[in-house]
């Protein structure tokens, strides 16, 4: 997070402001309440954050890069 500029700091160098995300998080569609099944090659991303982009819009994600 770059408070100074007010945005979050991604690891390739982009610049998306928060309000952005939190935007395009609540016009796509959430997965379904109830329960997943996540594989030992995979990670489910949760963050009680308000602008939380995570794995409740997208699902469970690879562990390493493919």
């Amino acid at each position: 997070m770059d408070h100074e500029a007010g945005t979050i700091v991604w690891p390739n160098g982009a610049d998306v402001d928060p309000d952005t995300l939190y935007e395009e998080a609540h016009r796509s569609p959430r997965l379904s309440p109830g329960q997943y099944i996540v594989h030992a090659e995979e990670l489910w991303l949760a963050s009680p954050h308000r602008l939380s982009f995570d794995s409740r819009y997208f699902g469970a994600v690879p562990r390493t890069p493919s």
